[in-house]
């Protein structure tokens, strides 16, 4: 995406200007006067501190448009300079460029945006050697526009700034933020470490991540938690004083590879020592503590009440969202609230009924009702959107949902309704004036091989055919 090498601040290859130079084309050209995307990413990855994540990596840049003009010509460079990772902070544009990306990741360990257009499917599906990244909003919820299908998720809407240049200080939010999030991470172990395979990496990340609500979704289509960047150096550490890679099946399955409670501890106690909430040596270690080992509810309890006293609510909040009695409390209140004032939207009761999704039927119905009876259509919109996790437990809110008269959460109902028929569920309790409902509303909600199959669907429905034949790749 577009780069200016002159405004990175981390380290960068020398032979950086001459691959990026040498692999544009005429419209990547256009990517220089077209902003900074992939110098913010750079800098995520890669930047002097306050910004930036990795330690140690080198970086070549590559211009991109996200087609596979730009991409092919990758592969030369890629076979030439042999990088231990390879972030894609984009989506892209075409399913040539997706499958490229896809035959990309059998030869190199390659991180990826899940891609910002939830509810749609990503065009990069399959198994292959990739991380797919998923972002995470404030408050610890599912961000709005994160798709499904990532194996982790990084913490990357409004709230994480990136350097575009010497001075320019910006938001970068959405996935792209996140992988590269990510990226930086497992550079970090590769520094450490090298030669770590992405089975091995996957199994680091998965493990040492932190259970935030995604974690909680049964099939996990939403990823394992959120990365632990701390955590993961802290295990690639010790890997390292035991002796990687000699022995490395019996090094990671060693029980004691991810007890990190006596640190915690330590941390904790130098917090306590400390005994000065204005000492920033006291949120640091509290910080670390929690890192360290999530578990440590008096680490959890004192970051709690130190961003609470700093009027640091949203930061309180995601803390509070580690426990699942509070997680549940959390998001019936902020179901049931309209504006957020920062940005002056309903992204947090939106935000709150998607994460609602990935709960229990029992936990999860009681706060999506309530989201049912908010006044903003958006805020019912996510709600039911996140029905189509339930399965044949959600076909009677489907229904009811069909009554509103807002085309925003009648699309909605469309988009559930075909997602639940294309995993196997069966569509029969919606009866026929629900299959009236979808057959009118389905032209106008869906374009292209999505239309094709949501009118397959509903003919099926009109014959009796209540569950699909097979499932699809769309959501």
């Amino acid at each position: 995406t577009s780069f200016f090498p002159e405004h990175l601040t981390g380290k960068v290859s020398p032979s950086a200007v001459r691959p990026f130079l040498a692999t544009e084309t005429e419209s990547s050209k256009q990517l220089r006067a077209g902003g900074a995307h992939g110098t913010g990413t750079a800098n995520l990855i890669n930047g002097s501190s306050p910004i930036g994540v990795a330690v140690k990596a080198r970086i070549v840049a590559l211009a991109s448009t996200r087609t596979e003009e730009d991409l092919v010509p990758a592969a030369e460079l890629f076979e030439r300079e042999r990088p231990w990772l390879i972030n894609i902070s984009m989506t892209p544009l075409t399913q040539n460029a997706a499958n490229y990306i896809r035959r990309l990741s059998e030869h190199f360990i390659v991180v990826t945006s899940a891609g910002n257009d939830y509810p749609d499917a990503p065009l990069i599906e399959g198994k292959g050697k990739f991380f797919k990244v998923g972002s995470m909003a404030p408050l610890g919820l599912a961000t709005l526009s994160s798709q499904e299908g990532s194996l982790i998720w990084a913490p990357a809407d409004s709230f994480i700034k990136t350097r575009n240049g010497p001075d320019d200080y910006a938001l970068f939010k959405e996935t792209s933020a996140a992988a590269a999030l990510v990226t930086g991470s497992l550079a970090n172990v590769l520094s450490v470490i090298p030669g770590m395979n992405f089975a091995e990496l996957r199994f680091l990340v998965q493990r040492t991540a932190l259970h935030t609500a995604n974690a909680l979704q049964v099939g996990h289509r939403n990823g394992f938690g959120t990365i632990n960047a701390l955590k993961l150096v802290e295990v690639a550490k010790r890997l390292s004083k035991r002796g990687w890679p000699d022995d490395r099946e019996d090094l990671l399955s060693a029980a004691d590879l991810f007890d990190f409670r006596s640190e915690a501890r330590t941390a904790l106690g130098n917090a306590q020592e400390v005994a000065n909430p204005d000492d920033p040596r006291t949120m640091r270690q509290l910080r670390r503590a929690f890192l360290l080992d999530e578990n440590n509810e008096e680490a959890r309890k004192a970051l709690i009440q130190l961003y609470v006293a700093n009027g640091l609510k949203a930061d309180a909040d995601f803390y509070r969202s580690f426990r699942r009695d509070e997680l549940k409390a959390l998001l019936y209140e902020k179901v049931t609230s309209r504006q957020n004032r920062v940005e002056n939207s309903s992204w947090i009761p939106r935000a709150a009924a998607r994460t609602a999704g990935f709960l229990s039927r029992e936990e999860g119905f009681e706060i999506l009702e309530k989201a049912l009876r908010n006044e903003d259509s958006a805020v019912k919109a996510q709600a039911v959107l996140a029905l189509k996790n339930f399965g044949t437990d959600a076909i009677p809110l489907l229904r009811s949902s069909m009554a509103e008269k807002d085309d925003v959460v009648r699309k909605a109902v469309c988009r559930s309704a075909v997602y639940m028929y294309n995993r196997g569920v069966s569509m029969e309790g919606l009866g026929p004036d629900g299959i009236t409902f979808l057959d009118a509303n389905i032209r106008t909600t869906f374009g292209g091989k999505d239309f094709q199959r949501a009118v397959q669907m509903v003919s099926s429905l009109q014959d009796g055919n209540y569950v699909s034949p097979g499932p699809f790749e769309s959501n």
